[in-house]
């Protein structure tokens, strides 16, 4: 009888442990039901993540422009990759322009690649003659890159990008130049797509992030242009490391996540403590 009253007296001085022994223990349903909402928010901040990466990547090109000279040729970023799309150009040896190096497709006709395999071209091609730069402060190099198409007639060609980084940023630039006579107008796809006369020489610029290890865009014959014909000479690819910024709303997104997962927490360790 007096241990008894030892141990009332010890929780007399201990208010909480009467409160503990009168409050009902976590049941199995209760952490159960716990890990069941954490497990929902995880779920959702993940579904959150996933929306935030491009269903499909897609260039944007800039507007088609005339060849000038070497500066033409963008050094932006980091160099990936650049083919000059003739086989046999250049005396089959690579071409370097602005110290960009413009490595050489294999010969052949269809499903081709430049030696490293990181651009691979599909195309019915035929050779196209054609002419100097029309400005003459271009470099020889420059020149033989220009004057180095290939044609597909009323088949598309199919530009493939292997070996990306997904989630970077890379810089596209393309060129379609010829000497001959007619109109020559080649369509480059994309989210906005450009369209080159070969003709007048020119080139665009694009970027795209990639959410994939590989990524295709094609060049089309352009609506008039002659023989049904598209004009591709060259590519080069720069890779901009990570640019995209996610958009504000993504960010509030998260941040409810992160607070419903801190409540959850908090509930759980007020539950245990009790």
């Amino acid at each position: 009888m007096a241990f008894r009253k030892i141990i009332d007296a010890k929780k007399l001085s201990n208010p909480k442990s009467i409160y503990k022994e009168t409050q009902p223990h976590s049941t199995g349903a209760q952490k159960v039901k716990s890990q069941t909402y954490l497990g929902v928010v995880l779920v959702t901040l993940a579904a959150i993540w996933v929306s935030t990466l491009p269903s499909q990547a897609q260039i944007i090109w800039g507007t088609a422009q005339n060849v000038s000279n070497d500066s033409n040729v963008l050094t932006d970023g980091t160099y990936f990759d650049a083919a000059l799309l003739l086989a046999g150009a250049n005396g089959g040896s690579p071409l370097t322009v602005n110290s960009v190096v413009f490595n050489l497709i294999a010969s052949g006709t269809t499903n081709v690649t430049d030696p490293s395999g990181d651009i691979e071209l599909t195309s019915q091609r035929n050779a196209a003659a054609g002419v100097d730069s029309p400005d003459p402060t271009a470099t020889a190099a420059y020149n033989t890159l220009l004057t180095s198409p290939v044609y597909s007639i009323g088949a598309v060609q199919t530009l493939t990008l292997n070996h990306l980084t997904v989630g970077d940023t890379y810089q596209v630039e393309v060129w379609s130049a010829t000497g001959r006579t007619g109109s020559f107008l080649t369509d480059f796809s994309g989210s906005t797509p450009v369209t080159l006369n070969s003709n007048t020489e020119q080139y665009a610029v694009g970027t795209f992030v990639a959410n994939a290890t590989t990524f295709s865009f094609t060049a089309n014959a352009g609506t008039g242009s002659q023989a049904n014909a598209s004009i591709f000479n060259a590519a080069s690819v720069f890779d901009e490391g990570v640019l995209s910024v996610p958009e504000p709303s993504t960010y509030v997104l998260l941040f409810a996540g992160f607070l419903a997962l801190a409540v959850i927490q908090s509930r759980r360790q007020k539950s245990q403590a009790h």
